[in-house]
């Protein structure tokens, strides 16, 4: 029956229940964004920029069932993760897995971006982390039927021409959130990185490069506030 399954295009995480992320095992369900192995790199990438007994606050924002999160959270335990997202059923099973792995530095929360968050973290935030969706309309059509029919649209695409619309608004808005000097690491593909990282510099960001996995799947764009 799983054969059957597969073979017709449920994803193999959702038949097992479960996927490993960064060393954990978690839970997943279908009806919300499933973990990719590629933000594998983005966790990486914060944690180079974290000491290993910081106490940092740092905001996953799109952070679905909260591989991200939860990653950080698990490999700095003295920090401070907040996930943010709309999808209430992704944050339902972030929190799951966070009490299941007994990871109790993260907090989900469910909010348009950073409404989420308690104003009190405005300016004082140290590092925001984003899987943001960009796929266009255009090109919803060419992805894979296990993509399609088991993850919610709005987890893929913010339905603007360019697909940018919600990465714009996470790059302006970071801006208020973030601590001087803080960091910015957005997940992209490859092939948009360069893009991105232009949108990074009118926003007044500090470039810091840009990072790709061995697979060349993913890129991630680093960037700084100013000090």
């Amino acid at each position: 029956s799983f054969v059957a399954r597969r073979a017709a295009g449920e994803p193999f995480p959702v038949l097992t229940g479960y996927i490993e992320f960064y060393g954990l095992e978690l839970k997943v369900r279908s009806g919300a964004f499933i973990p990719r192995p590629s933000s594998e790199l983005l966790v990486e990438r914060a944690l180079d920029r974290l000491p290993l007994r910081s106490t940092a606050s740092i905001v996953d924002v799109c952070t679905g069932q909260g591989p991200i999160a939860l990653a950080i959270a698990a490999e700095r335990p003295r920090a401070h993760l907040w996930g943010v997202d709309i999808d209430e059923q992704g944050l339902i099973q972030g929190r799951r897995n966070a009490r299941d792995l007994e990871i109790r530095n993260v907090r989900f929360r469910r909010g348009d971006l950073f409404a989420a968050l308690p104003a009190r973290l405005r300016g004082e935030v140290d590092m925001i982390t984003g899987h943001v969706p960009y796929v266009t309309p255009e090109e919803l059509k060419d992805l894979p039927a296990e993509v399609i029919d088991h993850e919610p649209l709005f987890t893929l695409t913010d339905h603007s021409d360019d697909g940018f619309a919600l990465m714009r608004r996470v790059i302006v808005d970071s801006r208020d959130w973030l601590t001087p000097g803080g960091w910015l690491l957005l997940e992209v593909a490859e092939d948009l990185a360069k893009k991105v990282e232009r949108m990074c510099r009118r926003a007044r960001f500090v470039e810091r490069g840009i990072a790709l996995d061995d697979d060349r799947l993913s890129a991630v764009v680093e960037v700084q506030a100013p000090a």
